[in-house]
């Protein structure tokens, strides 16, 4: 009985190591998971920002030619 406990503790030892192991490892997944997401996004919005969104370069180009018909008058 007693050896048996001790085998038991020896595997559950082995198992929460084990499972500590592959947590650090998903952890360590995650992270560059996480860091590749986040390159490819910067790079989706400095693409769609250099294109633009016509609706907005339209307002813009607007405000700003009512801003020089004003300075002419």
């Amino acid at each position: 009985m007693f050896m048996k406990q001790i085998i038991w503790d020896k595997v559950m030892l082995l198992n929460a190591g084990a499972l500590t192991l592959s947590f650090m490892e998903i952890e360590s997944l995650l992270k560059i998971v996480l860091l590749i997401v986040s390159i490819l996004y910067t790079i989706a919005k400095i693409i769609w920002r250099k294109e633009g969104d016509p609706h907005i370069n339209k307002k813009i180009r607007e405000f700003f030619s009512k801003d020089d018909d004003d300075k002419k008058e």
